[in-house]
């Protein structure tokens, strides 16, 4: 009975140890926020539009509700990468960061917020945009 006891206690009293989910992305962000230039804050202040870092890093899941095509269908892919079997590593577009609809995996993802966030030419809601997802991508 002792042998029994002990796996179903230990599954039942215990936490996941990863940094997915709300808190988790939350926690990240504001560790991470705690380490930025104050040059660098005021410089997020328009993009971020009265949102703290740990307030954004949930907002791309908060999004897949919304009914827009890109949300439903496209998005997901910004979160992981495949790899093909056999491959030592994973196929890299580099003109897939030219256009958030043609973004295949998180690397992708990452390059195109990236560039958006560099595009002197790119609009706020662009910018928002990106600065958003890359803060959910890297925590």
């Amino acid at each position: 009975m002792l042998l029994l006891s002990t796996p179903v206690i230990s599954a039942v009293l215990s936490t996941p140890a990863n940094a997915s989910g709300q808190n988790g992305h939350r926690i990240v962000r504001e560790i991470a926020s705690k380490h930025i230039t104050d040059t660098t804050k005021l410089a997020l202040v328009p993009l971020l539009d009265g949102d703290s870092l740990p307030q954004v890093a949930t907002w791309a899941d908060e999004m897949r509700s919304a009914p827009e095509n890109f949300w439903q269908k496209k998005s997901s892919r910004w979160h992981y990468i495949n790899f093909k079997e056999g491959d030592a590593k994973p196929h890299y577009d580099s003109d897939a960061h030219h256009n958030k609809e043609t973004v295949s995996d998180i690397l992708e993802g990452m390059e195109y917020s990236i560039s958006v966030l560099q595009n002197q030419k790119a609009s706020l809601a662009e910018k928002q945009f990106a600065l958003r997802f890359l803060v959910h991508l890297v925590g």
